[in-house]
């Protein structure tokens, strides 16, 4: 990495995609950790679920105008992370970033019950769905306003006015009872208020001192609310250019993007996949790759996986999860869809088409051979370097990295 080194880290397909290893790669050799977008634990490490884990490194760690922040669970975290020792970063929350209370996911959780054609909510958006609402209604509380107590009430008590009347006449349960919650709140302002700046000032100080930035992008391209599948998308945009309007920084400033996809797909909350494998082998991947028992699994979706890169204008490619297919005599990779008598080689199938797709299979002969015994991507095994060499020549551009288990491999060019 050069001085100058700018790198945008997004997951390319319908999740987080595995791509911890990497980000603590780059997040050690960059001086300057970013997160643009996401909430709650988006912003933590997934391994741990705590912000300790991406702030074991002496780099500046920055919470932009894009992230949601969960209030009480922010707290916990850096009172955990301040108790261990392990906070070495210097951590600033932007003001502007919109805060997340435990009536925000009461609410998300509510509509998730009662209205249930909303689809799942993933787990670590709990509560960024209502908050995000609040935001376009002009309703937000952000964290700029912790600092003073008088002004957290107000904007509480006016959102709160809102949703009791939503929590009592559309649900029919009882009102949010702001008193018996607000010391907890108050609390909370307290931990994080010497973390509270202008985060965005300090990124534009770090951009023209040529630092070594690295933003971190939460969920996958996917599940970008602009996309098709609504039910299920992230309440915030999920792709490599959101950077700009999460950060405030200028558009002429030059990143690469790297884009994370693992070598296989996954799709959490039961969701349909069109690659979506339904033999023994899902299963043996689940165990493989430690998915979580909910997922769908799917082999890798290349026009799908094509769009994203796409559309996030990516420079590079990394595989996580390629130690997964060790063991599958024959792999698998959706090259196609058929949609009723037509066949289409691109995304570019509407929700009702992807419900009713089946894919066009490209085969490939798979590997026995442990992967976490090699240090580069030259060592690996044949069939398994065929198979991301046919992927680098089918997306047009090369595999930089790919997860082989315990081990990291060496190739970040």
């Amino acid at each position: 990495m050069t001085q100058s080194e700018m790198n945008i880290l997004v997951g390319l397909q319908w999740g987080n995609e595995s791509k911890d290893e990497i980000a603590g790669f780059l997040a050690e050799t960059s001086d300057l950790v970013v997160f643009f977008q996401g909430c709650a634990s988006d912003i933590f490490s997934r391994k741990n679920n705590t912000l300790a884990g991406n702030a074991r490194t002496t780099s500046k760690t920055l919470i932009c105008r894009g992230s949601f922040v969960d209030l009480e669970l922010m707290a916990e975290e850096i009172r955990v992370a301040k108790k261990s020792g392990l906070l070495k970063s210097q951590l600033t929350i932007s003001k502007a970033c919109p805060i997340i209370f435990d009536f925000h996911r009461k609410m998300d959780n509510m509509k998730t019950a009662v209205f249930p054609f909303n689809g799942k909510i993933e787990p670590s958006w709990s509560g960024a769905i209502s908050a995000a609402c609040d935001k376009y209604l002009k309703l937000c509380v952000t964290a700029g306003d912790l600092l003073s107590p008088d002004t957290l009430l107000e904007k509480i008590e006016r959102t709160l006015y809102e949703k009791n009347r939503i929590f009592t006449q559309v649900f029919g349960v009882s009102e949010f009872n702001l008193p018996d919650r607000l010391q907890s709140y108050l609390e909370s302002a307290v931990m994080l208020k010497p973390y509270i700046g202008d985060a965005e000032k300090l990124l534009a100080e770090a951009v023209q001192s040529n630092l070594r930035v690295f933003f971190c992008g939460a969920s996958g391209t996917m599940l970008d609310i602009d996309e098709q599948s609504h039910y299920d998308a992230a309440p915030f945009s999920t792709i490599a250019s959101s950077v700009f309007r999460g950060t405030g920084m200028k558009q002429h400033v030059r990143a690469r993007v790297i884009g994370a996809a693992k070598a296989y797909v996954t799709r959490k909350g039961g969701s349909r996949l069109v690659s979506e494998e339904k033999t023994g082998i899902a299963s043996f991947l689940r165990i493989r790759g430690c998915e979580n028992s909910e997922s769908t699994i799917g082999w890798l979706d290349l026009p799908a996986l094509k769009y994203a890169l796409q559309k996030n204008g990516a420079d590079t490619l990394v595989m996580t999860k390629l130690n997964a297919l060790t063991g599958i005599d024959e792999i698998k990779i959706c090259v196609g869809y058929k949609v009723g008598h037509a066949k289409r080689w691109q995304f570019d199938l509407t929700a009702k088409e992807l419900e009713s797709a089946s894919p066009i299979y490209k085969t490939f002969s798979g590997w026995s051979a442990d992967l976490s015994m090699h240090g580069n991507l030259y060592g690996l095994p044949s069939e398994a370097l065929a198979l991301m060499r046919y992927v680098e020549d089918a997306v047009g551009i090369p595999v930089i990295w790919t997860g082989v288990g315990q081990t990291r491999l060496s190739d970040i060019n």
